[in-house]
Order: structure tokens, then C-alpha cells, then sequence
């Protein structure tokens, strides 16, 4: 819960469009990557609940060898 006037800063993983394998793996869901959700859908997960003002502050493109979709790291900052 976070109080009003509150902040919060969450670092995650945000990916779009990756292949049905990688969902069945459970490796890759415990390291958060057959988890990840789209941005979009991420940021909008966090404005439903009410938190008003978010910000995208680091932004980090990878891409891992065994896979074609580009993982993105990023930090979001809440208040």
C-alpha cells in the first residue's frame, strides 16, 4: 500500500510479441522473461490501481542470442 504522497520506484522487464516456447519455460518464468507483459500494458496496470504519475526514467534495450524479440529493462519512478 502506498500512502498518498507516496513514492515508489519498481525495475523490471517489459517485452512485446514473444514466442508461445518461451511461455511453457520455466526457467525463463522464473527469471521474469516469459513473464514480461508489453510496456504499454505494464504502465497501464499501474495507472488502474491509481497511481497517477508515472515516469519511465532508465530505459535499457537488449537482446538475448536465443531469442528474436528485444527484451527492454526499465525503471519506472511513482509518486
Amino acid at each position: 500500500m502506498l500512502k498518498p504522497g507516496g513514492r515508489m520506484v519498481v525495475s523490471d522487464i517489459v517485452a512485446e510479441h514473444l514466442p508461445e516456447w518461451m511461455y511453457e519455460n520455466k526457467k525463463l518464468y522464473c527469471s521474469c522473461v516469459s513473464g514480461a507483459i508489453s510496456e504499454k500494458k505494464y504502465l497501464s496496470g499501474l495507472r488502474q490501481v491509481g497511481l497517477e504519475q508515472v515516469k519511465v526514467y532508465v530505459y535499457l534495450n537488449t537482446s538475448l542470442n536465443f531469442i528474436k524479440p528485444t527484451l527492454n529493462y526499465f525503471l519506472v519512478y511513482v509518486s
